[in-house]
């Protein structure tokens, strides 16, 4: 599974690894989310990830070919949109 994108107010993320955190404890934990972008709250969608135990890759910037390389071999991609946002 993986997001794209700047890590801002846009995107609750927290949401997804919440979701993932119900998969969880519902004994699905071969899910793996790669979270592709930065700033400015990647490092709190760190924290939290940690602080919930989810298997959560940061990777930061990449370049168009790793990305759509890292893409390519995802079976899902979420777009958790906020509420109001543009």
């Amino acid at each position: 599974m993986a997001n794209i994108g700047t890590l801002g107010h846009s995107y609750n993320l927290t949401l997804v690894i919440d979701a993932l955190e119900i998969l969880k404890d519902h004994r699905i934990d071969n899910i793996k989310f790669i979270v592709m972008g930065d700033e400015p709250l990647k490092d709190k969608f760190e924290s939290y990830s940690m602080k919930k135990n989810i298997n959560v890759i940061f990777t930061g910037q990449l370049t168009y070919g790793k990305m759509v390389g890292m893409l390519k071999a995802c079976d899902v991609a979420v777009n958790p949109i906020t509420s109001g946002a543009a």
